[in-house]
């Protein structure tokens, strides 16, 4: 079961709405332009009025046969009309979804249109803020580690790349720790890639901004929760940087209300930090790390900046 957000399907939904007023309006333009260039398609359109409104009297009447008769006139017109709309090159107005007739669905069901350009617009959105194109398992390189901790990175790619490939909801926790400039939020942007193409819906952040804004509807004067419940329900929430947000009591109780909710709803999260687990524990309180210690794939980033690296070998 997969599922995009709410806001990409709307999104993506309208932009089909729009798409096909377009067409349409130049549909319509073109008729009309035959029209004018030729009245014989302005009587046929408006024969074919009449012929519909005799018809509903004919049907509440029960006069089969006047019914046959004009259904037989009303097929012989739009043929001619038809011939003609060819001849001044008006071609059939064809849908840009076979499928579901642009209607978005097929079945009660979204159809794989509508899918398509959602996970499109949701791939925009998060390339706004993280670099998407930069953060692929394609650029991943090994060989900018050293030499005793390139199995154990390999390691982490190889189970990264695994996760990426088999992602659903079922997926585990995964906890990425290690210095800055390692990787991790590399890895983790190449998982989130992979996980929106499948449809899911996917939020990510640092820490600070994804706190601060549940912090800052918490106090405002609406008290709404939008954020809160984002980052509770989303199918797949990645926090980057934890450790460098602003720590207020809230923030802490927070934090633990996201992971041991997720942790009960069973919505995997990833979260990188550059804290260890005995920072965690001292940071976040022990409970946080126990949840960590028993709920957490943890995976331990080793190295040197590979950022560094990366510039000096320009």
């Amino acid at each position: 079961m997969m599922a995009l957000s709410s806001e990409a399907v709307k999104s993506a939904l309208s932009l089909k709405e729009e798409a096909v007023r377009k067409a349409d309006a130049l549909y319509e333009k073109a008729l009309n332009d035959a029209a004018d260039k030729n009245p014989r398609i302005a009587e046929i359109n408006t024969a074919l009025s009449a012929i519909g409104a005799s018809l509903m009297m004919a049907a509440l009447s029960g006069n089969t046969q006047k019914i046959n008769e004009l259904r037989n006139e009303s097929e012989n017109l739009s043929k001619e009309k038809e011939e003609l709309l060819k001849k001044a090159g008006v071609k059939d107005k064809e849908c840009f979804c076979k499928v579901c007739g642009d209607t978005g669905y097929v079945g009660g069901k979204l159809c794989e249109c509508i899918k398509a350009v959602a996970k499109e617009l949701a791939l925009s959105k998060m390339a706004e803020i993280m670099p998407l194109d930069k953060c692929s398992f394609g650029n991943f390189d090994i060989d900018f580690y050293p030499e005793e901790v390139k199995g154990k990175m390999n390691n982490i790619f190889n189970y990264s790349k695994k996760y990426a490939n088999t992602f659903s909801k079922d997926s585990d926790n995964v906890l990425f720790m290690g210095k800055s400039g390692l990787g991790k939020t590399h890895l983790s942007i190449a998982i989130i890639k992979e996980a929106i193409k499948k449809g899911y819906n996917v939020v990510y952040g640092p820490a600070q901004n994804l706190f601060s804004e549940v912090e800052k509807e918490h106090f405002s004067y609406s008290g709404t929760s939008d954020s809160l419940d984002v980052l509770l329900n989303a199918d797949l929430l990645v926090i980057d940087d934890l450790g460098t947000e602003f720590m207020t009591n809230f923030v802490q109780s927070l934090f633990y209300d996201i992971v041991n909710t997720r942790i009960m709803k069973g919505r995997p999260t990833i979260i990188n930090t550059n804290l260890s687990i005995e920072e965690i524990q001292e940071r976040y309180t022990s409970r946080i790390a126990s949840r960590f210690i028993g709920e957490y794939s943890i995976k331990t980033f080793l190295g040197n900046d590979i950022r560094l690296k990366k510039v000096q070998k320009k």
